[in-house]
């Protein structure tokens, strides 16, 4: 501990100890001892842990960021109107903050933010160290040495020093050839996507008509040519996707040149030479054909057997997919009965080794076996690979003897005991070990203060939602009591003390209490788009239903109480999209449900997930990136929010499903998801999801439960994909970051 207590302060069951300031970015740990109550009992173990542990908070960033790396180009300018500035912005050494600003001087340096501001090279300030750039134009400059300084400003305030380079501003005309800084994919790159683009990067602006003649690929494929603003990228886009396993050579000529005549220097040693030395060459293999065939299964085993009902199954098996396709394993699942539940709707098993990465996986599950009835059990195992094809399933028997003698008992209950600032709209989870006698336990069931509401179960009937007709009381501390009256379906009472034994309410009744949030409304606000009509549609085609997808969305929101924002077609520009954000940010409170959701087209390049707003083209830099919609959320208050994508690759924005957030995904992050036909007129996630599971009571169990309507959407979406667009497979992700179930 090591710390100098001040005075206590003792007041009936509650001691005050003054103390120093805490040691910042440290763990301490606190334990009571020798204690007793008045009448000399002594202190036993709690709900609350002794010794408890608790860590302070870091050191202030009082340490502007370091810049490094500057550079300008051309230098000389040999005649160029315009020079580009850039250097890194780091402020990891110097307090951990991301960087907020960037500026620069010529000849000398003014006060902090008075310069001239440049820009983050990847479009967003939103990282510890970023790299910064700015365009100047040194038209008018006269000829001579100019000094250039470049410092940055870190998040919490802090600028920190200059660096400077020398700039020669020279008149004379521009006689250096240009050359290739980079081309994607890189020389000999393997397994590359089919629908990959081919990117060439040049050193300075280029003739693009003499390049683009001096371009050729072989084998030979059609496309067609884009170039960025600046004009010193190339990019060539296929006009259909490029075969499988095959290599490809990019050849690019000496006619390739810049805007003043000079001819690709491809050699890189300052000289314009012939073809035989300064053509540019690449090399890249595509990647195999998909894989089709779904995994096998085999050495299923079931232990102990025979096993006494009640008691916990191990169910073990080996998949493997080296055969068959070769993708790694992605998940595996068990069912009963004398025949296989359909693929998908089995129970979740585990991969042996803790994560599911390979092309071959042992499998397990641990299976509680009450109520299970005496006799032969068949059990069935099937496993899908990370293409998303299902395999057969393989089966495997075990004896059960002897009755359901074993008393049910508690697993969780949600709001969790001692909770407080619970959400007033929350419902009431209860979890219990087996299935339950629904009727015994609504009637043990009792909320103090009293607060009427209805009942739902799960589908195997072991877990209990009451769900209050109206908000609760905000700052009241509600007390649920589950009597033993409550009783599974062999007629055991609960077990509250968890001691095995069926004993009486003052033994094994089980009692939770939690405090709702005090004061305040909850309100709700969304963000809906949707994007059928795009404006750049020579890049992005357009799609049919997605506008269609937004109004559906907004009316089932509006139906929810939420206030919606809705931005469709050729009004969801990028600003308009990530302003609606913002907006909805200066709105939101920590009290606030939160939602947005977007229909549209989405995708990925280089490792990076983004969605499409209407005003994209095929440079990423005008797509809304997974990090740009982090940048936003990261600023909201509330806890309680949900993300919905109905988009291609949108398995990529999984990470944005962190705490207190629902992030809910069409496709894994390597699908299409599918724009439907006229019997559904949606996009086929939005159909089943919100149209078919909530608008049109498909999902019956808990109409406001998403993590639940998502289990009932997700099977009908993969099958319509799957009847309607084969070979295609789309399997709908969700990543949950929210304690408890999320509600509307």
């Amino acid at each position: 501990w090591g710390e100098t207590w001040g005075a206590a302060v003792v007041a009936d069951d509650q001691v005050t100890l003054t103390h120093a300031d805490f040691a910042t970015d440290t763990v301490y740990t606190i334990e009571v001892t020798a204690a007793d109550d008045i009448a000399g009992n002594p202190l036993v173990a709690g709900p609350v842990p002794n010794p408890w542990s608790f860590t302070t908070e870091a050191a202030p960033d009082l340490t502007g960021p370091v810049t490094s790396g500057i550079g300008v180009t051309p230098n000389p300018t040999a005649g160029a109107a315009a020079v580009t500035l850039t250097a890194t912005v780091d402020d990891s050494t110097t307090g951990g903050s991301t960087i907020a600003e960037a500026e620069y001087f010529v000849d000398s340096v003014g006060a902090d933010g008075s310069g001239i501001a440049m820009v983050a090279s990847d479009g967003t300030f939103n990282a510890i160290s970023e790299g910064v750039e700015i365009s100047i134009d040194v038209s008018g400059w006269a000829d001579g040495t100019y000094t250039l300084y470049v410092h940055g400003r870190d998040s919490a305030g802090n600028w920190g020093a200059t660096i400077s380079i020398t700039l020669d501003v020279t008149s004379a005309p521009d006689t250096i050839p240009p050359q290739v800084v980079s081309n994607l994919p890189t020389d000999g790159a393997t397994g590359v996507a089919v629908n990959t683009d081919i990117v060439v990067t040049f050193t300075e602006e280029m003739n693009q008509a003499n390049t683009e003649g001096a371009f050729s690929i072989v084998p030979a494929i059609a496309g067609t040519f884009s170039w960025n603003p600046a004009g010193d990228t190339l990019t060539f886009n296929p006009s259909s996707d490029l075969d499988y396993g095959t290599t490809y050579t990019i050849t690019i000529l000496t006619a390739a040149t810049d805007l003043a005549g000079n001819t690709l220097d491809g050699d890189k040693d300052g000289t314009m030479e012939g073809d035989n030395k300064d053509k540019w060459v690449f090399s890249f293999t595509t990647e195999n054909e998909p894989d089709l065939t779904g995994p096998i299964v085999s050495n299923v085993q079931a232990a102990p057997d025979p096993i006494t009902a009640g008691a916990t199954l191990t169910l073990t098996a080996d998949i493997d997919d080296s055969t068959t396709g070769g993708s790694n394993i992605a998940e595996a699942e068990w069912s009963s009965g004398g025949s296989a539940a359909s693929a998908g709707s089995g129970t979740n098993m585990a991969a042996t080794d803790g994560t599911f990465n390979a092309i071959a996986e042992g499998v397990t599950a641990s299976i509680d076996t009450t109520g299970w009835p005496a006799g032969t059990e068949t059990l069935w195992v099937r496993g899908r690979d990370s293409s998303g094809n299902w395999g057969s399933a393989v089966s495997t028997s075990v004896v059960v003897e002897g009755p359901d003698t074993i008393p049910p008992q508690v697993v969780s209950n949600v709001p969790s005991d001692g909770a407080v600032d619970v959400d007033v709209s929350t419902n009431i989870v209860v979890t219990f070990t087996e299935e339950m006698d629904q009727a015994n336990t609504e009637g043990a069931f009792s909320i103090v203060p009293a607060a009427a509401g209805t009942f739902s179960w799960n589908a195997g009937g072991d877990v209990l939602t009451f769900n209050p007709s109206s908000d609760l009381v905000p700052a009241t501390t509600y007390t649920v009591t589950i009597l033993v009256a409550a009783t599974d379906l062999a007629g055991n009472t609960l077990d509250g003390d968890k001691d095995g034994t069926m004993e009486a309410d003052n033994k094994d009744k089980w009692v939770f209490s939690f405090t709702t949030v005090g004061g305040g409304t909850v309100e709700r606000y969304a963000v809906v788009v949707g994007i059928s009509d795009y404006i750049n549609n020579a890049y992005i085609g357009d799609l049919q239903y997605c506008d269609d997808d937004a109004l559906d969305v907004r009316n089932a929101l509006n139906g929810e109480g939420y206030s919606v924002d809705l931005i469709t077609d050729k009004s969801a520009t990028k600003s308009a999209i990530l302003g609606g954000l913002d907006s909805m940010a200066a709105s939101e409170t920590a009290l606030d449900n939160v939602a947005f959701t977007y229909s549209g087209h989405g995708g990925t390049s280089s490792g990076k997930y983004f969605i499409c707003p209407a005003d994209c083209t095929n440079v990423i830099t005008t797509m809304i990136l997974k990090e740009d919609l982090e940048a936003k959320f990261i600023t909201y208050e509330s806890t309680h929010i949900l993300i919905f994508f109905d988009s291609c690759n949108s398995g990529g924005m999984s990470s944005l499903g962190s705490t207190g957030r629902l992030c809910i995904m069409a496709a894994a992050s390597n699908q299409y998801s599918w724009d439907g036909q006229p019997d559904i007129s949606n996009g086929v996630w939005t159909y089943f999801f919100w149209e078919d599971g909530l608008i049109d009571n498909g999902y019956t169990a808990n109409p406001k439960d998403m993590e639940g309507l998502f289990d009932y959407a997700k099977p009908l979406a993969a099958a319509y994909v799957a009847t309607n667009y084969p070979p295609y497979t789309m399997t709908p992700q969700i990543a949950d970051g929210y304690t408890g179930d999320f509600y509307l």
